[in-house]
């Protein structure tokens, strides 16, 4: 059975990530809960043992742990339960993990994978990744995007009702449209002023959680974050969403250019890696919207059989150059990431890197041709800088920070203080343009972590997509997911 390498997204190091600590006790619920995660992976696995004696991470929903008879013990990922090194206790999510150095561009990138919840459809394990210029980093990001991503696949911890349309004053509705069919709605807030919201819960779920025909409403993961400070989830989870609505712009719209310029640069960049492929090809294009620019950048390598393997990466910042060096950094992870297959004992083997999806052999003439190359940046800013160089991406990226008293003033001192910037997710909503709420999707085990894990969701709003065409040629962005 083998495992997509690498979710249609990836998170770059941008802030540094907390310093997990693994709640481990001896709960045999615990590990039988975990060992039940394992039924459908091939073979009959390794018998492992439940006894008491036997470590276990603390199950998002275990009913043993109201008491004090197993009361969870911290252990970091890559620690066992008494800060020695080792590998994580024997019963968790974790089916394997691996951190590797890239000594020409000296960045760290890592590969966590994980089980999924039982009960969930078509995903038999879920894969997150970091990239970061140190290794314990790069884990920990790929630690926290695989939990997020254990968590896209259960449907949020929030109240439901299913109605025609849901009441109850103050209360609102996003995504409501025209539809006056019963459906089940979920609880959510919005985003800019956190009152009390309903979205249709087919925007919070993933297809792998329904049954029945195909649904009307194809959900990805487009606004799930993950972060110990619940209003930086909040703000990746809606500059995500800002991502995937400038592209499909850039994308639908006639007369859309790549840019020559950065793309030669982060072409400079990729080819000093030490684990990039041969014959790999880069593309740069980006779009302002609002005070944000968002890019993309898409890695084409040769394939077998006269295919092409496809990567590809999105950024968003309030400067150009960040937000291309997000967009390369992730599309150079997803180039770089490996085949994954599951074993027959439960656990997780990584292969060579593949490039990732694969496309036709002719799919970069095509997108060429269709996105003619433009030489001359229009882009505010300095000229383009290697994706490498620079001020790490996150929080407001890319926003030069007021000094704390005020710029000087020109007989010297300081001016009076300048009214303080307004929160970065509100400059992200307002290029968005259009409503945005959130839901709470973490579990017990993200909370003991300390992290806040939320969807922020927009629906009705256009976002690139594989089913999305460009005006000339009708290129799809094949290398995307639904």
């Amino acid at each position: 059975m083998t495992v997509t390498s690498r979710p249609d997204r990836t998170r770059t190091a941008a802030a540094p990530p907390p310093r997990l600590h693994l709640p481990v006790s001896t709960c045999p619920t615990c590990a039988a809960l975990w060992e039940g995660e394992r039924a459908h992976l091939p073979g009959p696995g390794a018998d492992r043992g439940t006894g008491p004696r036997h470590r276990a991470v603390l199950h998002p929903w275990c009913p043993r742990h109201a008491g004090t008879a197993h009361r969870p013990v911290p252990a970091r990922p890559g620690t066992d339960a008494a800060g020695g090194t080792g590998t994580p206790p024997p019963h968790g999510p974790l089916l394997g993990q691996r951190v590797v150095y890239d000594a020409g561009l000296r960045l760290w990138s890592s590969d966590v994978v994980m089980t999924v919840p039982a009960g969930t459809r078509a995903h038999p394990a879920v894969v997150g990744g970091g990239i970061a210029e140190d290794p314990e980093t790069a884990l920990a990001v790929g630690w926290v995007e695989a939990l997020e991503r254990r968590c896209t696949l259960r449907r949020p911890r929030e109240r439901l009702r299913f109605t025609r349309h849901p009441g109850g004053a103050p209360r609102r509705s996003h995504g409501s449209g025209d539809d006056d069919r019963p459906r089940w709605w979920v609880s959510a807030r919005d985003v800019r002023d956190a009152r009390a919201s309903w979205v249709p819960l087919e925007h919070t779920v993933v297809d792998s959680q329904r049954r029945g025909p195909a649904p009307d409403v194809r959900t990805d993961s487009t606004g799930m974050a993950a972060h110990p400070d619940k209003d930086e989830a909040l703000l990746r989870g809606a500059r995500e969403h800002l991502e995937r609505a400038a592209l499909h712009a850039w994308w639908t719209s006639p007369g859309s250019r790549r840019c020559a310029r950065h793309g030669a640069a982060a072409l400079a960049w990729l080819l000093d890696g030490t684990q990039v492929l041969r014959g790999a090809r880069v593309d740069v294009w980006h779009v302002r919207r609002g005070d944000w620019h968002v890019a993309g950048c898409l890695v084409l390598t040769p394939g077998d059989g006269g295919t092409a393997r496809a990567a590809f990466g999105s950024g968003a910042a309030t400067d150009v150059e960040a937000a291309v060096r997000s967009a390369c950094r992730e599309a150079y992870q997803m180039h770089t990431a490996p085949g994954i297959s599951l074993t027959r004992t439960g656990g997780a083997r990584f292969g060579p890197a593949t490039g990732h999806t694969e496309v036709p052999g002719d799919y970069g003439d095509r997108f060429r041709r269709a996105f003619p190359a433009d030489g001359s940046c229009a882009a505010d800013g300095p000229a383009a800088t290697p994706p490498g160089t620079g001020p790490a991406l996150g929080g407001g990226a890319g926003a030069e920070r007021p000094e704390p008293h005020g710029p000087a003033a020109p007989g010297g001192g300081r001016a009076r203080p300048e009214p303080a910037p307004p929160r970065p997710v509100a400059s992200v909503l307002d290029a968005l343009g259009a409503p945005a709420a959130y839901t709470d999707c973490g579990d017990p085990l993200t909370d003991a972590l300390g992290l806040h894990v939320v969807r922020v969701v927009c629906p009705g709003l256009p976002r690139l997509t594989a089913a999305c065409r460009s005006v000339t040629g009708g290129v799809r962005p094949d290398f995307l997911g639904v």
